[in-house]
């Protein structure tokens, strides 16, 4: 009787393995021509690099006399910042309270023009 049912889950798998359909082995190749389609991106260095923009950030942190004690630097990002249609890019600085409080964070801005902008938070 195991014998039997040795046998027949043999059976039944290979039907199962031997009756696949083989796939074309060209679908996984990317052409150059589909590549030549792909939209083009459209990536420049920013006016304003990431170790300036920190400068600006620190003297504008000195220029309001924010506290920046109980904070740590948490994230940097390129942002584009401001209404849909008049969007500017801008470096965005985020610090978070070591606390880990949620709403109790500081943000900046500083845009390409080196204006510095403490962002609105909670």
């Amino acid at each position: 009787m195991k014998s039997l049912f040795c046998i027949l889950a043999i059976v039944l798998c290979s039907s199962v393995v031997f009756g696949q359909k083989e796939t074309d082995k060209n679908t996984d190749k990317i052409t150059d021509k589909q590549i030549s389609k792909l939209p083009q991106v459209k990536s420049s260095k920013p006016p304003i690099e990431m170790q300036k923009a920190l400068k600006i950030m620190e003297k504008f942190i000195k220029k309001q006399k924010i506290n920046t004690s109980n904070y740590y630097l948490a994230r940097v990002n390129m942002i584009q910042y401001g209404a849909k249609n008049d969007q500017k890019p801008a470096w965005y600085f985020r610090w978070v309270n070591v606390d880990g409080s949620l709403g109790n964070y500081i943000e900046i801005a500083v845009f390409m023009d080196g204006r510095a902008e403490r962002m609105p938070s909670m």
